[in-house]
């Protein structure tokens, strides 16, 4: 009888270490998914009822099915995982280039481009901020332009390699300047443009690389398009030697290239 108890007691106190190892957060894990994703974090749940409960790096909660689980292992202590933050604010500075394809056999005008978009991650496959940004020429036609736009990213993947569509669409000021030419005898005089402004659109695809836990590289191409509003007359860009009325509205079409980083 006394050996019957002893089996009871020793079965009881087996029983209520290994409930109580399971419930002990492990640390340094990975949960891998069946849909391809995975999260690097502490699982502090892990129990019989089919439930799995992971802390990430940066101290959000993810709650799965057992069944949505693939497997759990130990991190690797120099494995690249998905590091970047899943939600919050984020930062993208980017340099490039654009070029202003002309129209009626005049020269395509390009221009060095600067852009800031602070934006707010709403989950690891879409963002949604505000962008400033700049475009500079100083060959052939003197431009200067200031763009300010909504700027929405679309990831594909959550991964450390992600392709991506950027749609950006907004407002546009130009400012150009021109050097006109006698018939008769030479001279030069710039015509500073004041004014010229309306809607702004970018469209392109890009790929953003993962070289941190809170930065990444980034790279597009994509089309651009401005729809502008001239107040006043000026020497038209097509270089067709022609002054564009009073209030027109005329459209560039254009290419534009940038690089940056996230963070």
């Amino acid at each position: 009888m006394k050996a019957y108890f002893s089996a009871v007691i020793l079965l009881l106190l087996c029983t209520a270490a290994s409930a109580q190892t399971a419930q002990m957060p492990q640390t340094h894990k990975i949960v891998y998914l069946k849909d391809g994703s995975n999260v690097k974090g502490t699982v502090t749940v892990n129990d019989s009822a089919g439930y799995v409960m992971v802390v990430d790096n940066y101290n959000e909660s993810h709650y799965y099915q057992k069944n949505m689980v693939a497997k759990i292992d130990d991190e690797a202590l120099h494995q690249r995982g998905y590091s970047l933050k899943s939600k919050g604010y984020v930062c993208n500075i980017e340099l490039g280039g654009t070029d202003v394809l002309a129209k009626d056999n005049g020269s395509n005008i390009s221009v060095f481009s600067f852009d800031v978009v602070n934006s707010y991650l709403f989950s690891p496959y879409f963002s949604l901020g505000m962008g400033l940004g700049t475009e500079l020429s100083t060959s052939g036609v003197n431009t200067e332009m200031l763009s300010l736009y909504a700027d929405s990213r679309i990831y594909f993947t959550r991964s450390n390699i992600s392709p991506f569509l950027n749609l950006a669409f907004g407002y546009n000021g130009m400012f150009m300047k021109y050097t006109l030419y006698s018939n008769y005898y030479y001279y030069t005089s710039d015509v500073a443009k004041d004014g010229d402004h309306g809607l702004m659109c970018n469209p392109s695809l890009g790929i953003r690389v993962a070289v941190g836990r809170a930065m990444a590289l980034t790279a597009g191409i994509g089309y651009k398009l401005y729809y502008l509003h001239n107040n006043g007359q000026y020497y038209a860009v097509t270089n067709d030697n022609t002054f564009r009325p009073d209030g027109s509205f005329y459209i560039f079409h254009s290419v534009s290239i940038r690089a940056g980083f996230q963070f």
